[in-house]
């Protein structure tokens, strides 16, 4: 059962046991905002699950294509950040 169906279940407007209006828009904006929450969470989840499967994918991928992992950046000016690298003369 959803939090909207439990809300419409509750005491009508008018009688005593009722939250007052603005208790009612409150609760409403809450449950918005939490709902918010939880669509923002399970998107970037979903986001950075979707890029390790794309990494996992693309980098073996690449490594066939190219005969061996790209050595442009072995041989360039920041070669002696790179383990096995040969700096530029």
């Amino acid at each position: 059962m959803t939090q909207q169906q439990v809300m419409n279940q509750r005491a009508e407007p008018g009688q005593p046991d009722a939250p007052a209006a603005g208790d009612q828009l409150a609760r409403q904006e809450a449950i918005k905002q939490i709902e918010r929450g939880r669509r923002f969470r399970v998107r970037a989840i979903a986001g950075t699950v979707g890029m390790i499967v794309l990494a996992a994918i693309w980098a073996p991928t690449e490594y066939h294509n190219a005969g061996g992992w790209p050595t442009a950046l072995a041989n360039g000016p920041l070669a002696a950040a790179i383990p096995g690298g040969k700096a530029m003369p």
